[in-house]
């Protein structure tokens, strides 16, 4: 679906255009998954103040530290607000099963947390949160995509990881 670089960076212009502000619905390709789990694109850190302000336990960021949207020191700032950082690293154009078993890994072990999950655009996140539902959690295809598709229709790489 992204076969070039400025394909990618469409992607992440609202990252630096969006007006200043504070509201998690404001995030980047923000979504609720329900009352435990939201993602997103890249927050600001005025939005990872709101986040914590909205009892989230941890963050965690599937996007690499070389990201064009990655907060520097992502990690420190995360944990002066009093939240768990979770970086697993995910190259958009090889996504693991290595990274996939962490953040399964992750996801049980937070069972009863809050989690906010993003990377630079909510892509990574919602393929992994898809794969996640369908090999973990047993729930059908038909069913796991229904947020999935709220965000993008993967293609290639993304579907082979997926499994589809």
């Amino acid at each position: 679906m992204f076969s070039s670089l400025s394909e990618r960076l469409k992607l992440l212009v609202p990252v630096f255009w969006r007006p200043d502000s504070r509201s998690l619905e404001s995030t980047y390709r923000y979504l609720k998954i329900d009352e435990r789990i939201s993602t997103s694109g890249q927050p600001t850190v005025e939005q990872f103040e709101s986040i914590k302000a909205e009892n989230f336990d941890v963050v965690i960021n599937l996007s690499p530290s070389s990201a064009i949207s990655a907060i520097k020191d992502e990690a420190t700032i995360l944990k002066s607000l009093g939240l768990d950082y979770v970086h697993i690293p995910v190259d958009f154009d090889n996504p693991s099963a290595v990274a996939f078993e962490h953040f399964a890994l992750e996801m049980n072990n937070r069972a009863e947390q809050r989690i906010w999950i993003h990377c630079a655009a909510n892509l990574r996140v919602s393929a992994f949160l898809y794969r996640y539902r369908v090999s973990v959690l047993g729930w059908t295809e038909s069913n796991a995509a229904l947020d999935l598709e709220r965000v993008w229709s993967p293609s290639s790489v993304w579907s082979r990881f997926q499994g589809r």
